[in-house]
């Protein structure tokens, strides 16, 4: 097997090992979760494109995020027909195809030479530790990560040769990366600007054209859906109002606008580690760092797309996420010549090479078997999960069930209750027959119900006492508890 070969099984080992106990056990980060509900309504038939579903009572109208995630995810679905490994597989998909599309940038950008090392980019991005938890956390950035790469790949491929077409691919792909996450897709629009900066045969007329061919055909679809599809117009506006002008607006869940840049400093320390250690272990030897403009773009670029969610208090660190391949190849860039040097030093025919691939190989089998293994755990909300699959055996499918006021908010419970039981949370409605509320919960409303006899960890169930109460007695303690 050629040594670069090992090197990618060897990372795929890794970041399976890493990433199955998240993965493919149960429970999931909140956003994940609804994202799956979501998905698993497509692929049902229920919601459409432009006007997507979490439950009956909980978003039944989601406009928050653009919608292809959704659509592209809800294909696993019906293909491993709703199964709790439909959004994980998908997951990893993303972060596989992704993989592959940074080996074809790098071998776009770098000689023949470093071509054997077009592994390491790919190490580095799984150094940083939020990749591999949104890998297992369902993210809509790790779609969009594959699409900004891959709108990068193609821009690199149209300033060699076919220019309009490569431009026009790119562009249309970039949409694609918009209609995943939306605006913080667009830095990608600065890679051109970054490259007629650095590369000093680029002219300013190179720039300008391809720049408005690029811009052409990343809004070209959407005067398509203008004209054919004035409910995606809709839709999408409804997004820029809930989620970008409110966030700018009204929402803070940072306290300071620099959280993003520690946070992007932290992530990359694993990455600058590695790249430090790299250096030292060949200081003795005359190669020197390659200062290739090709690192200063991808930085540059990276960091386009870092920078500007500063605008907003509403930060994260996964908002960041298709910026680290890209910082990935920055540094590998840098170390090529040494690290290429390194790998050319292994002799493929030594007992210690045999040994290596061969651990490798055992490893990965096992890597596989502990991925099964881990879909009979409960990586979070172990109890929460636990009483949902008690509960199955009393509530119907698609039923919906009443919750006390102190719980409604826990919106990760409408995802868990719905991607596990199909079952609908609503605010207390006495007209539901079940009621749900912590345990020990004390409040006169349960005066109206009966403890349903089951053995819970999370919850209680009350039955209520009658299917249909008086409509004056309703209003009159609705009231009160609103």
């Amino acid at each position: 097997m050629k040594k670069e070969y090992l090197f990618y099984l060897a990372i795929s080992t890794i970041f399976i090992f890493i990433v199955s106990p998240s993965l493919f056990s149960k429970g999931m980060f909140m956003d994940g979760i609804l994202y799956a509900d979501i998905s698993k309504n497509l692929a049902h038939g229920i919601g459409s494109f432009w006007d997507l579903k979490i439950t009956e009572t909980f978003y039944p109208h989601f406009h928050e995020h653009p919608p292809l995630v959704f659509a592209l995810q809800s294909i696993f679905f019906r293909i491993f027909n709703d199964t709790l490994v439909s959004e994980r597989i998908y997951s990893l998909f993303t972060f596989f195809l992704t993989a592959w599309v940074i080996t074809k940038i790098w071998k776009e950008i770098t000689i023949k030479d470093f071509h054997n090392i077009a592994w390491f980019p790919l190490f580095l991005t799984l150094s940083v530790p939020v990749t591999t938890w949104s890998a297992a956390n369902n993210m809509l950035e790790n779609t969009m990560m594959v699409f900004t790469s891959s709108s990068i790949l193609f821009i690199i491929k149209s300033t060699k040769s076919n220019r309009l077409i490569n431009l026009i691919i790119g562009g249309f792909i970039l949409f694609l990366a918009f209609m995943s996450k939306g605006l913080v897709a667009l830095y990608i629009l600065s890679f051109l600007f970054w490259y007629w900066i650095f590369i000093k045969n680029s002219s300013l007329k190179d720039f300008i054209i391809s720049s408005s061919i690029l811009l052409i055909s990343f809004l070209m679809p959407f005067l398509i859906i203008y004209l054919t599809q004035p409910e995606g117009i809709d839709s999408l506006m409804a997004y820029f109002n809930k989620q970008i002008v409110r966030s700018i607006d009204e929402v803070v869940t940072v306290e300071s606008r620099l959280f993003i840049v520690k946070r992007l400093f932290n992530e990359l320390i694993p990455s600058g580690i590695i790249v430090l250690l790299i250096i030292i272990f060949t200081r003795k030897s005359k190669i020197k760092l390659d200062r290739s403009e090709w690192g200063f773009i991808f930085f540059a670029t990276a960091l386009s797309g870092v920078i500007p969610i500063m605008i907003s208090m509403k930060q994260s660190g996964f908002y960041i996420l298709s910026t680290y391949p890209l910082f990935a190849i920055a540094f590998s860039l840098l170390i090529a010549p040494k690290l290429s040097f390194l790998v050319e030093k292994i002799n493929i025919k030594s007992i210690k090479y045999k040994i290596f691939t061969i651990t490798i190989f055992i490893a990965f089998g096992f890597s596989i078997v502990f991925a099964y293994i881990q879909t009979k755990n409960v990586s979070r909300d172990k109890d929460i999960i636990s009483d949902i699959y008690t509960l199955k055996s009393v509530v119907p499918d698609n039923s919906t069930i009443s919750i006390s006021p102190n719980l409604y908010k826990n919106w990760a419970l409408h995802g868990y209750f719905y991607r596990y039981s199909n079952i609908n949370l609503d605010k207390l409605n006495f007209y539901h027959k079940y009621l749900l509320v912590p345990l020990n919960y004390k409040d006169t409303l349960l005066n109206n119900y009966t403890k349903y006899n089951i053995k819970l960890k999370y919850f209680e169930l009350f039955e209520h006492n009658t299917s249909k109460i008086n409509q004056d007695e309703n209003t009159d303690i609705q009231r009160n508890i609103n």
